[in-house]
């Protein structure tokens, strides 16, 4: 079953191996929005990048993914 990536917001650490979600960015469309930010990542599309204490742990990948994003100065979700 395919994840819902809107389900998918807070403190991110970008993995080697171990995640919860593999990612392909993607430059048009996406499935889903995402604005990194530095704090305040409680809605859908904000990505806070932490090195511990992360919500979910995501590795880019270029096939295979869960899910695409595609990331945005405005306009997340």
């Amino acid at each position: 079953m395919k994840p819902n990536p809107r389900s998918v917001f807070g403190k991110v650490r970008f993995v080697a191996f171990g995640e919860d979600y593999k990612v392909r960015v993607v430059r048009v469309g996406g499935d889903l929005s995402v604005r990194r930010v530095s704090l305040g990542a409680f809605s859908p599309g904000l990505w806070e990048e932490v090195k511990v204490g992360e919500d979910f742990k995501i590795r880019i990948v270029k096939m295979g993914e869960d899910f695409t994003v595609r990331y945005v100065r405005l306009g997340e979700g």
